[in-house]
């Protein structure tokens, strides 16, 4: 049995996710917290496995700071429980909390009736059933930075990312084209890892397929390009990726590449693994136009999505990429990746960084 705790000063939308939760027979909610402070008091009183949080919070203690206070006290899964974003600047822009240790970030349910409603419901489920049996440790006041893996501080700073002239994919210098990743539960904090590591001026594109909720995907590109320093943006159809920058899927749409490089957008093409975006999509796409000059990556997630398509980029020649087990927050998507024979390496985070930073000076 999963006991949850719901942080939400919304007594209807605490009593929906309560409604939600509880229609799965493993969960139960051992308690509602109305701030943050009643949220710090009840963990010591109650049993919880995952905590879901809102980040608005009355009293002077928003969901940043609950978060940042639990992790530092009595660690727990936390999924971020928040209404979408409206402005990818805004500084309640969620995906700020994934530094302080949260897991995953979801969009509101709306009610029943509503024909997302059971999309959104099962999705919550599945993230809060996923996070229950990841192993959180304890946080320090000031998570560490680690230093970009191709240098010093003194010879690359942080600030002010060097300019790099936009070229095309296909005639650029090196043995590599472009890194494709693709992630799941847990990616939007291990990506920021990785892009922080690589820090600004890599000089390769990334095309990015992050399983998102509807609506998020402005804030979370913002939230990456302020925290690492690598301009991050939604692709755009025809646009030429270059180097140094990343691009993230858009809502409902797969993204791969054209013959000549540019983004390739796809709307109309059925869901894969019941997901669109789909990493499957992006990995299919980019082994058959770069071929041998293509890098792939798998990151932690549920499911399969792309487990098998990385190995098309492997067949072609390209070097695949999948995250070890331990460092994963759900070890779905690159174990099966693994299973499948379709990752020629398997990496930590921060091995994985380096090894990117290596491959593209090749």
């Amino acid at each position: 049995m999963i006991d949850v705790l719901i942080v939400e000063d919304s007594p209807s939308a605490a009593q929906l996710l309560s409604f939600i939760l509880t229609s799965d027979p493993g969960i139960r909610i051992a308690g509602v917290a109305s701030n943050g402070s009643d949220a710090l008091r009840k963990l010591e009183a109650l049993k919880v496995d995952v905590v879901t949080m809102d980040i608005n919070l009355p009293g002077g203690m928003n969901g940043f700071e609950t978060t940042r206070r639990i992790m530092e006290t009595r660690p727990l899964p936390i999924a971020i429980i928040s209404s979408l974003v409206v402005s990818s600047g805004d500084a309640s822009n969620p995906f700020r909390v994934m530094v302080e240790g949260a897991l995953a970030v979801l969009a509101k349910p709306p009610g029943p009736g509503h024909p997302d409603f059971e999309k959104r419901s099962k999705e919550l489920i599945r993230t809060v059933r996923a996070i229950a049996e990841v192993k959180v440790v304890r946080r320090s006041a000031t998570p560490a930075r680690s230093t970009p893996a191709s240098a010093s501080p003194a010879t690359r700073p942080a600030t002010q990312p060097p300019r790099v002239q936009p070229q095309r994919v296909i005639q650029a210098g090196g043995r590599y084209r472009v890194v494709a990743i693709g992630a799941s539960t847990g990616g939007p904090a291990v990506i920021e890892s990785i892009f922080a590591a690589l820090g600004p001026g890599f000089p390769l594109p990334i095309l990015l397929v992050q399983h998102i909720s509807a609506g998020f995907t402005e804030g979370f590109a913002s939230w990456l390009t302020k925290a690492t320093g690598i301009p991050t943006r939604v692709a755009r159809q025809g646009e030429l990726p270059e180097p140094g920058k990343a691009y993230v899927a858009p809502d409902d749409h797969h993204m791969g590449v054209s013959p000549t490089g540019t983004i390739d957008l796809n709307g109309t093409r059925e869901a894969l693994h019941g997901l669109r975006p789909a990493a499957a999509h992006l990995f299919e796409s980019v082994a058959r136009v770069h071929g041998n000059r293509a890098i792939g990556v798998i990151l932690t997630g549920m499911g399969a999505d792309g487990s098998r398509e990385l190995g098309l980029i492997r067949q072609a020649g390209g070097i695949t990429i999948a995250q070890e087990s331990e460092s994963c927050v759900v070890d779905g998507m690159p174990g099966q990746a693994v299973k499948m024979g379709s990752a020629g390496l398997v990496l930590t985070p921060e091995a994985i960084s380096k090894k990117l930073y290596t491959l593209a000076a090749e």
